[in-house]
């Protein structure tokens, strides 16, 4: 049990970072118990992640350049791995209206002309808004951010049905009741951080999570690993530029 968990730790940061894990011959991480524990600390990597940003960025006079280096720098630790999802959920949007499979485009390792220039000014979006929490230093509110964006993936893979056969098996083993004990932790830690702010952001994260999965459901007719790296980045967009209004 104990080596299940450390495993899906491990695996966790494998997968949705770049920070470099090994793991022995031995290691079967096909197992469904270590894939339940990848997802579930998926919170915990992006917490992690958004901290060594945060005190990367302490370490220097703070400033805009700084501040935008270490926001590109957010982007690097989790290898763009989120961002590479908008570019083929809206090359799949914008093939169903010529009639192609929005699956077969979104498989396609290719990427068109749409889904760069969306995913190009995604970037400068997301780019100029955490240059500007870094530099206005809403340190607690970006690791917060990193943490709810990230627990809207785990209630997205708990409460809807995938046409992905690697996360219809890690939803197999993953239920309501494991999910909820690491999402009212998640939530401890948050509410925490920022006090009463924190569910501001979750009902917003919410309420963005729900209009994203209905909306593109019901333009591609499916829901996969990409519509969730989709709405997890749009997700963080959304709290940040909260966060920068209030």
């Amino acid at each position: 049990m104990l080596r299940d968990i450390y495993l899906g730790l491990k695996f966790s940061f494998s997968y949705f970072s770049i920070l470099p894990i090994k793991f022995k011959q031995s290691d079967d991480l096909s197992k469904k118990e270590i894939l339940k524990y990848m997802i579930l600390f998926l919170p915990f990597v992006g917490m992690t992640l958004s901290f060594l940003v945060v005190i990367g960025h302490q370490l220097f006079d703070n400033s805009l350049f700084i501040s935008l280096i270490f926001s590109v720098f957010y982007f690097i630790l989790y290898g763009f791995i989120h961002t590479e999802a908008i570019a083929d959920v809206v090359d799949a949007v914008y093939a169903t209206h010529g009639g192609k499979d929005p699956y077969i485009v979104i498989k396609e390792p290719t990427v068109g002309a749409m889904g760069l220039l969306y995913t190009v000014s995604f970037l400068i979006l997301k780019i100029a808004s955490l240059t500007y929490i870094l530099y206005e230093q809403c340190y607690l509110e970006f690791i917060v951010i990193s943490i709810l964006s990230r627990m809207m993936v785990i209630s997205g893979v708990v409460l809807n049905e995938f046409k992905s056969s690697f996360i219809s098996m890690i939803k197999s083993n993953l239920n309501k009741a494991n999910s909820s004990v690491f999402f009212i932790v998640y939530s401890f830690i948050s509410y925490y951080m920022i006090g009463i702010e924190f569910f501001w952001l979750l009902i917003i994260s919410i309420i963005v999570s729900i209009i994203i999965i209905k909306n593109l459901f019901n333009k591609l007719g499916f829901i996969n690993g990409d519509v969730m790296g989709f709405k997890l980045e749009l997700n963080e967009l959304v709290l940040m530029t909260t966060i920068l209004l209030i």
